[in-house]
């Protein structure tokens, strides 16, 4: 097996490294308070307390933000290395648009699944709760016949 064959689990355990080293140990280090008190502060120790609480919460939610965004570029990063390493193994050029979508087209290619516009997509619906009935599929007429489809 060649070394771009496995960049994708190579990959994919590195951001597990990363998640489990770094981000994971990073958020549950900082303080997240589920409810938040509003009002006038008795004391200007409550009103102190109240306001650290909004500051973690504030600093929490700016983190969960920023790993995001880490793990994005990373993912966008190992995709380019992935997509350049598919190239030279097929002795072709890359394509000049070296967008995202260029880059995930061509790797999926690679890996063989299809995101064409057209393969088959999970279903976006709204599940609701019927009182005495259960779940039952919410939207459209067309999104309830596919979901008959499935069920069969």
């Amino acid at each position: 097996m060649q070394t771009s064959d496995q960049l994708p689990r190579i990959f994919q355990a590195n951001l597990a490294r990363l998640f489990e080293r770094v981000i994971q140990p990073a958020m549950e280090a900082l303080p997240v308070h589920a409810s938040l008190e509003c009002g006038e502060a008795a004391t200007m120790e409550q009103f102190l307390d109240r306001a650290a609480a909004q500051v973690d919460n504030y600093t929490a939610n700016e983190a969960a933000k920023a790993f995001t965004l880490t793990i994005a570029a990373i993912f966008e990063r190992q995709l380019s290395i992935w997509v350049r390493t598919v190239h030279i193994d097929n002795a072709i050029g890359i394509p000049k648009s070296r967008g995202f979508q260029d880059f995930l087209a061509l790797c999926a290619e690679r890996a063989g699944i299809d995101i064409s516009a057209e393969a088959p997509r999970a279903r976006r619906h709204k599940l609701t709760v019927s009182p005495g009935n259960g779940p039952r599929m919410g939207g459209s007429a067309q999104v309830q016949r596919g979901m008959a489809e499935i069920q069969k």
